[in-house]
């Protein structure tokens, strides 16, 4: 005996707006995405945990940078700066006499 074949049946315009976008699994194609239903109180934990965590990476890059430039600086003092170079700096491009 042959099965009758279905029907799909018809839908109102609510019941489509109705409907999550991610339940969906009629003519879906894989993603390898996952759906993860999370409370209020989960999403601000996690935005709060992303933005500390964002916050720690500033300062640490903003230390290594530090790092670098007073190595820099280190070195230049230590290449032999002048003492009339250096005096000219400090005093913001006065011209000083040379002893």
């Amino acid at each position: 005996m042959p099965t009758p074949e279905k029907t799909p049946t018809p839908r109102s315009n609510d019941d489509v707006r109705s409907r999550s976008v991610t339940s969906s699994t009629e003519n879906s194609v894989p993603t390898g995405a996952v759906s993860v239903d999370l409370s209020f109180r989960a999403r601000l934990m996690t935005i709060v945990g992303a933005t500390g965590m964002a916050f720690l990476l500033v300062i640490l890059v903003s230390w290594l940078i530090g790092l670098r430039e007073e190595r820099k600086l280190a070195g230049t003092f230590r290449g032999g700066i002048s003492r009339h170079v250096l005096t000219s700096l400090v005093l913001g491009g006065k011209k000083t006499k040379r002893r």
